[in-house]
C-alpha cells in the first residue's frame, strides 16, 4: 500500500512538473514575440523625438518633426505589429513560399509561377527608376524595419517562428531592404487584375474594330472617373428592373493556356480568387443620418486572410 502511494505521489510530482514546464514554454512562446506599447525606446537611426500613439484599437499615430523619423517609425511599428506578415510578404513576391514550410508541393507551382512570371524583376525595373526622394523613404521605412527585427530572436519575434522551429524548419532572418517593399505592390496588382483578359479583349477588338464601333457596343461607365451624386429622383420604382452580366472573355478568345509549374490560376496565388475584386466607397449626406454628420463608408474588396491585409 504505501508503494502505492508513493508510485501516485511520485505521478503526481511528474504531472505538475510537466504542467508548469508546459505551460512555461506555451506562455514564451505566445508571450515573447508580443511588443512593447507603452514607455520610452531608445533607437539609434532617429533624429528627433518621436511619439507614438495607439488609439483603443490599437491603431498606432505617429508624430515626427520630419519625413526620414516619421518613415523609420512607420517601419519599425509595423514591424513591431506584422512582421511574420512582412516575412511572408516578401517572400511570396521572390517566389520562395517553400522556404518558410520546407518543401511542399502544394506550394512549388506557386513558387515556380512566381518566379516565371518574375514579380522580383519587376519590382528591381522599379527600384532602378525611383527618384532620391523616393528612395530615401523606403530605406528609412527599412531602417526602422531592420532597428526592431535586429533587436530580437527569432523567438520573439513571431509566434510562428517558434512553430516552424518545432518541425525542423529553420528560417534565416535577413535585413529588410527596399526592394521588399516594392515586391509587395506587384503582388497586390496581380490580386488586383482579375479584369487583365477583358482589358486584352478590349485591345484586341479595338485594334480589329476601330475605336468608334468598339465604343458602340463597349459602353464607357456613365460618370467617368467623377463622384456618382445618387439624388431621390434616381432610386429606381417597382416598376424598373436592372440585370448585369459578366463574361469571361477566355471564352470569347478562345486561348487556352498552361502556366508555369502547372500552376491552377482559378485558385489565387496569394489571396484567392472571386467576384468583384476591387475597391469603392460612398458617402451618405449628413440630412439623411441620425447624426446629422455625413456617412463616409469604404468597402475594399479584397479577399479576407489572417492576419487581415
Amino acid at each position: 500500500m504505501k508503494i502505492l502511494r508513493f508510485v501516485l505521489f511520485g505521478i503526481i510530482i511528474i504531472a505538475v512538473i510537466l504542467g508548469v514546464s508546459g505551460a512555461f514554454i506555451v506562455n514564451r512562446f505566445t508571450q515573447d514575440p508580443l511588443p512593447t506599447h507603452d514607455g520610452t525606446i531608445s533607437i539609434a537611426g532617429l533624429n528627433d523625438t518621436v511619439e507614438i500613439i495607439r488609439d483603443e484599437y490599437g491603431v498606432p499615430h505617429i508624430y515626427a518633426s520630419n519625413t526620414q523619423d516619421l518613415r523609420f517609425t512607420q517601419g519599425y511599428v509595423q514591424a513591431q505589429d506584422r512582421w511574420w506578415q512582412m516575412e511572408f510578404s516578401r517572400h511570396a513576391g521572390r517566389g520562395t513560399l517553400q522556404e518558410l514550410t520546407g518543401k511542399t508541393n502544394s506550394l512549388m507551382g506557386a513558387d515556380i509561377f512566381i518566379r516565371t512570371v518574375g514579380w522580383r524583376r519587376a519590382a528591381e525595373n522599379d527600384l532602378a527608376n525611383l527618384s532620391d526622394e523616393v528612395l530615401a523613404e523606403l530605406q528609412s521605412f527599412a531602417d526602422g524595419v531592420n532597428a526592431y527585427i535586429s533587436s530580437r530572436s527569432a523567438g520573439e519575434l513571431a509566434f510562428e517562428y517558434n512553430v516552424l522551429g518545432i518541425t525542423g524548419v529553420d528560417i534565416p532572418i535577413e535585413p529588410w531592404v527596399p526592394l521588399d517593399t516594392l515586391v509587395w505592390t506587384k503582388v497586390m496588382a496581380d490580386d488586383l487584375s482579375g479584369n487583365q483578359s477583358s482589358e486584352r479583349l478590349l485591345s484586341e477588338l479595338i485594334d480589329a474594330l476601330g475605336e468608334e464601333v468598339v465604343a458602340d457596343y463597349w459602353v464607357e461607365f456613365p460618370f467617368g472617373m467623377k463622384p456618382t451624386i445618387i439624388h431621390p429622383q434616381d432610386f429606381p420604382t417597382a416598376d424598373d428592373t436592372a440585370s448585369q452580366t459578366a463574361n469571361s472573355s477566355a471564352g470569347l478568345l478562345g486561348i487556352e493556356t498552361q502556366l508555369a509549374g502547372n500552376y491552377d490560376a482559378s485558385q489565387g496565388l496569394i489571396f484567392g480568387n472571386g467576384d468583384g475584386i476591387g475597391s469603392n466607397n460612398w458617402v451618405v449626406s449628413g440630412d439623411l443620418t441620425e447624426s446629422g454628420m455625413p456617412l463616409l463608408a469604404n468597402d475594399p474588396h479584397l479577399g479576407i486572410g489572417m492576419p487581415s491585409i
